[in-house]
């Protein structure tokens, strides 16, 4: 997606971009509709079905009295279309589509923040009159079109990403029985071949080992609402020890806590400590600990089987205790008979239980990260970008584009590549990879300027462009590298695979520090190009790295305020030589003219749109 001047989006209100047809709306009393197939549609979505509809046109539903106000998760604006009926608690819009589409609308109101603008106190509505008050800013037709294609790939990319989700819960709950069968007693399992628990793990452990730990020493509290029903265990409300270990229970890292008291336990609530501070945890006293024993029991083993149905069914057959306060025995867990798998096959269920755990991690970060991008209200000022016109735009996406990938060694030309940018055409013959490399280069680069209009530079940002960089050419495109790399004629060695997620998080973190406490333009522009050389020393990515980090270091001077620049390709040498002595000052001497040079070029096309490349 192109930037867009914003002062070419206009502010209008709700009133004068869509027709109010709320006198068109007929509620029905639930006794008095009759069953059918036309949708029913309230406040937050449809109701149920009818015999007959009164809409038969693209609208958009906005809540007036019962929505989601506030919500962030939850729209208060959707769209509806073919034949439908709609009651007295959503507003009716019709978008004048000679100035607004209507997904464009939808999207503008999807969260948009009422609160000053509703009334009521226990039931809070949305007025006609309120209503009225809101105003959008809006850009041009073509425009709208770009960001509503953009957000409904976003919508696809979340649902798929959602299915995943499901999947991978489904198939970590199925995983070990798939593995260990029924662990139960049943006729196929002869009695000798059970242990009781107590046997194969601790249970409730004693403090002794901490008795001369010093009382100042800081560890994890868990409140049994930081105890989740799908194992997940809040670590991060810290304590002293002298606090908490007199009155709650101890567990450290590695132990199975579960939840023995009613619904707590019935509900599931339990999992794994890890990640404890100082590898000790204190928590509430309505749970039991579990501990492993070396050789015999692994932890996730161990979770997994307080996770069966059957074995909470049987825990709450066996409470103790009056109504609304029972709770497991510690006998039960420590008599309950198991039949034990070989540790050997029980760290293979951890280690593939710990696999799904990430991908089921990495999914839910990916659904969060995109989720909010449709929330933003309004984008970001980076007052530099209000200086470029679309004819610059352009001509710096083909120029950037010639000049990094010519870096690299592509062989097309600045004429070529302006042809496939701008004419969308093909010159002459010529290879699918470089033919490739420079539709991926412009699709990053226009990326990246959609997306600093939405969102600060960040981890996810910097592998999504790589991801477009080597889309369709590599099949790591978009994760760290897996395999060993290194720079042609360097002396020095890359990060390996294992310890470039945390280089990276370390180069961001202290960038990003280093940037926000500079004190001048130029000192910014030194740090911008310190990590950029850090960057490619790193070498995150399998392929693309150099491309990636220069479309990185054009991100950052334009989060800054900066005046962008171009290495070309005739300063090729020179740029590689730097890197190769991490030379800041040279750098600085190579960058200058080039932004000066830059800066000629914003004001030639704001002056005049014929300007050539």
């Amino acid at each position: 997606m192109k930037i867009f001047n914003k002062s070419e989006w206009k502010k209008v209100k709700l009133g004068d971009i869509c027709d109010i047809l709320d006198s068109r709306r007929i509620p029905i009393s639930e006794e008095k509709r009759i069953k059918g197939k036309y949708p029913y549609y309230g406040a937050n979505g449809i109701q149920g079905y009818i015999n007959d509809y009164i809409f038969d046109e693209e609208l958009v539903l906005l809540a007036e009295d019962g929505g989601n106000f506030g919500s962030k998760t939850k729209p208060i604006a959707y769209k509806i279309n073919g034949k439908t009926w709609v009651n007295n608690h959503a507003h009716v819009l019709k978008a004048r589509n000679k100035i607004i589409s209507t997904d464009f609308l939808l999207y503008s109101l999807m969260f948009y923040d009422v609160t000053k603008l509703i009334t009521g106190t226990t039931r809070k509505k949305l007025t006609r009159t309120g209503m009225e008050k809101i105003t959008l800013f809006i850009p041009n037709l073509d425009v709208q079109d770009k960001i509503t294609n953009y957000l409904q790939k976003i919508e696809k990319f979340i649902f798929f990403r959602k299915n995943q989700l499901t999947y991978l819960k489904e198939l970590n709950k199925s995983l070990f029985t798939r593995m260990f069968g029924n662990p139960f007693y049943s006729n196929k399992i002869k009695e000798d071949n059970r242990s009781f628990l107590k046997d194969i793990a601790i249970i409730n452990p004693t403090k002794k080992e901490i008795e001369y730990i010093e009382n100042n020493l800081e560890i994890s509290f868990v409140t049994m609402a930081d105890i989740s029903e799908n194992g997940e265990i809040n670590v991060n409300n810290i304590k002293k020890l002298e606090d908490v270990k007199n009155n709650f229970t101890f567990f450290k890292e590695g132990d199975v806590l579960f939840a023995k008291i009613t619904p707590c336990m019935e509900n599931g609530k339990g999992g794994v400590a890890k990640n404890l501070k100082n590898n000790i945890g204190f928590g509430t006293t309505e749970i039991h600990i579990i501990r492993p024993i070396p050789n015999i029991t692994n932890s996730q083993w161990l979770y997994h089987l307080t996770k069966l149905p059957l074995f909470r069914k049987d825990a709450e057959i066996h409470m103790t205790g009056s109504a609304g306060q029972k709770r497991v025995p510690t006998t039960y867990l420590s008599n309950f008979k198991i039949k034990v798998p070989p540790i050997e096959l029980q760290n293979k269920f951890a280690e593939r239980v710990e696999k799904i755990e990430k991908l089921s991690f990495n999914v839910s970060s990916d659904i969060f990260k995109i989720s909010e991008i449709p929330k933003r209200k309004e984008l970001r000022v980076i007052k530099i970008l209000e200086q470029f016109t679309e004819e610059y735009i352009d001509d710096l996406n083909v120029r950037m584009t010639h000049h990094s990938n010519a870096i690299e060694g592509n062989t097309l030309t600045l004429n070529e590549t302006a042809t496939i940018i701008l004419d969308d055409t093909i010159p002459n013959a010529m290879s699918k990879r470089e033919f490739l490399e420079v539709l991926n280069h412009s699709d990053a680069l226009e990326f990246l300027l959609g997306e600093l209009q939405n969102n600060k530079i960040d981890i996810y940002m910097i592998k999504e462009i790589n991801k477009i960089l080597l889309n369709r050419l590599n099949h790591n495109a978009g994760n760290f590298k897996t395999d060993y790399n290194y720079i042609r004629g360097a002396d020095f060695e890359t990060a390996s695979p294992s310890e470039t997620p945390y280089k990276m998080n370390e180069w961001f973190e202290n960038m990003n520090f280093q940037l926000k406490n500079s004190n001048s333009d130029i000192e910014k522009i030194k740090i911008i190009l310190e990590y950029h050389i850090k960057f490619e020393r790193i070498h995150p990515f399998s392929d693309g790295n150099g491309r990636t980090g220069r479309l990185i270091m054009l991100a950052l001077m334009l989060e800054n305020n900066l005046t962008p620049f171009v290495i070309t390709v005739e300063n090729r040498s020179k740029y590689m030589n730097i890197l190769r002595n991490q030379d800041i000052e040279t750098f600085m001497s190579l960058v200058e003219p080039l932004m000066e040079e830059e800066k000629k070029r914003i004001i030639a096309f704001k002056k005049s749109s014929k300007l050539q490349i």
